[in-house]
């Protein structure tokens, strides 16, 4: 009887911790969703769209896009090693260390250069962090660092791409890291694309084998099948095009639960074509007058 009751006893105690736990990666997904932004905020000329997929209950992965200033926007994407809580919790101290050196306005390369320190003390298993942030103007003009983050994809309605280059390695193995400032424009009809290595690296199941001409099929998503949808949906508003690109990354898993955090940010800037005519711009005055 006394054996039965203290493994009764046990029993309720495992279940009771698990249940703790639970509760306990609950509250940090919630606090990890606070972080990103509830509405993006508006810049004329521009269409943006941002996704972020965790692979476990939290994940390494977050986006931020706040305004540094009038006619400007910061676009953060970053993505900690590892999984799970550790990699959450530094991802959180990246929006944050970001957001103080918006604040302060602060050259963004000093501020990716005191993160990268701060990273570089953390005591937390997940130490090392890929980032990549720019300042997009309301001119086209981005200023960006890329400390060992996938390159980003700018894509033209003609289907011209190129990446933009890092400029710096990741953040927290080398405190003295340095990191350079680049620069690009985004104009008119162009597509910017920011992702995780989620993206590229999302594997095709073992078991598909070989297609009906027997080749052996690509083992990853990749940069090419990214540029092929990106291209693909150019036309569309930025989320239709971020919403084509997730439906082709979880096709090519079979849909399957992601293997790694999936983080995608699409930034579109509009043509003339894309505005309103100028007799329905009057109708739509004269109906709010009303």
């Amino acid at each position: 009887l006394v054996v039965l009751l203290e493994s009764i006893r046990a029993a309720i105690g495992l279940k009771m911790r698990e249940q703790a736990l639970a509760s306990q990666m609950a509250q940090a997904r919630t606090i990890q969703h606070s972080l990103l932004p509830p509405v993006i905020p508006d810049l004329p000329g521009y269409q943006i769209a941002a996704v972020s997929i965790p692979a476990e209950e939290v994940g390494g992965d977050v986006y931020d896009i706040q305004e540094v200033e009038e006619g400007v926007l910061g676009l953060l994407l970053a993505d900690a090693s590892g999984h799970g809580l550790p990699a959450a919790l530094q991802a959180r101290d990246v929006v944050i260390g970001m957001r103080m050196g918006q604040a302060e306005n602060e050259k963004i390369t000093a501020t990716v250069s005191r993160l990268n320190r701060v990273i570089h003390r953390s005591v937390l298993a997940s130490r090392f962090i890929s980032m990549f942030y720019g300042e997009l103007e309301e001119t086209g003009n981005l200023t960006y660092v890329n400390g060992g983050h996938c390159q980003p994809l700018l894509v033209s309605p003609t289907g011209d791409a190129f990446e933009l280059k890092t400029s710096g390695p990741v953040l927290g193995p080398l405190p003295e890291a340095t990191y350079q400032r680049g620069y690009m424009t985004l104009r008119p009809g162009e597509v910017l694309a920011i992702f995780s290595d989620g993206v590229t690296e999302r594997r095709l199941p073992d078991e598909s084998g070989a297609d009906p001409l027997g080749e052996v099929p690509p083992v990853e998503f990749g940069i090419e099948n990214l540029l092929k949808t990106l291209r693909g949906s150019i036309h569309l508003d930025a989320e239709g095009i971020l919403d084509a690109v997730m439906a082709a990354v979880k096709e090519f898993g079979k849909n399957r639960p992601f293997e790694d955090d999936v983080s995608v940010m699409v930034v579109k800037r509009l043509t003339a074509a894309d505005y309103p005519p100028a007799e329905d711009l009057t109708l739509l005055s004269v109906d709010t007058r009303r």
